[in-house]
């Protein structure tokens, strides 16, 4: 499902690397035409995007992300879909404040492209303020995103994760709320792979189903963070079974003890875990 990816590699409009994120192993690759491109370069960046055989179709989910459909460029990048024959699997919709920014550009291209799904990046406080209105927006909409550089700079805090983390709860609370996904941000230090982890360990325990990579390298640690871990799924395979096997709703299993909502989430568990381990 669209809304489990574990791992999506970011690439600038003006250099589309989609088969470099299918051969680092990522779940999906965005093109990017927002904060990557320069303004006086936007015209160029949106031609590339919508060259032919620009947006393959490959074992992979693809992404674009756009400007806010608020600005001008926006309007221009929702121009372009319109004319384009092909569309990516997923539109990323930047600095979403309200309902009504992911309603317009599904709105705009419902005709055109019907099988476009939607991401909303949550990155402003006036945004994170309305994250479950915005996650309740469309049932297209299948993730919430969280943009934790222009949302450091909006509340005027340095990018440190004791800083964010209350934005992230509140985006997860706000995706679950709504039975969606939660993407989290990048780590912006792209040779610090046990940062890298680390984060990637907080956002999982959290709540979130992926995160952004912004550089190759940081795909694997990505997907090894949300995939399926062994001893999790052993335990979840075990409840699911002793379910099966009694008729009481309450039961032990490996010492604990287990009631529905417990037996709900090993069934989650382990349809993520079969959802992953479909994917190339």
């Amino acid at each position: 499902m669209i809304m489990r990816l574990r791992s999506s590699l970011v690439t600038p409009a003006l250099h589309v690397q989609f088969v470099k994120a299918l051969e680092v192993g990522a779940d999906a690759a965005i093109t990017d035409l927002e904060d990557s491109i320069p303004l006086d370069k936007k015209d160029e960046a949106r031609r590339r995007a919508f060259a032919p055989h620009r947006m393959p179709k490959l074992a992979l989910t693809r992404c674009l992300r756009i400007n806010s459909p608020t600005t001008a460029h926006g309007i221009k990048d929702l121009a372009a879909l319109l004319e384009a024959n092909d569309a990516p699997d997923v539109i990323h919709i930047p600095k979403v404040e309200a309902p009504e920014h992911v309603q317009m550009v599904e709105s705009a291209l419902a005709t055109k492209h019907p099988n476009i799904r939607y991401f909303a990046i949550i990155e402003t406080a006036k945004g994170l303020s309305r994250a479950l209105e915005i996650a309740q927006a469309s049932k297209k909409l299948d993730a919430l995103i969280f943009g934790a550089g222009d949302f450091a700079r909006d509340i005027n805090v340095n990018i440190v994760w004791g800083n964010l983390a209350f934005a992230r709860h509140a985006i997860v609370l706000a995706a679950a709320g709504a039975g969606i996904g939660a993407i989290d941000s990048p780590c912006f230090e792209i040779h610090n792979h046990r940062k890298l982890a680390e984060e990637c360990h907080m956002a999982r325990q959290m709540g979130f189903s992926g995160k952004i990579a912004i550089h190759p390298n940081q795909v694997e640690t990505i997907n090894q963070s949300f995939g399926p871990d062994k001893l999790s799924i052993e335990h979840a395979r075990a409840i699911v079974e002793k379910s099966r096997q009694t008729d009481a709703s309450i039961f032990v299993v490996n010492g604990q003890m287990i009631g529905p909502p417990i037996v709900h989430q090993a069934r989650e568990m382990l349809n993520h875990y079969a959802d992953i381990t479909e994917q190339p």
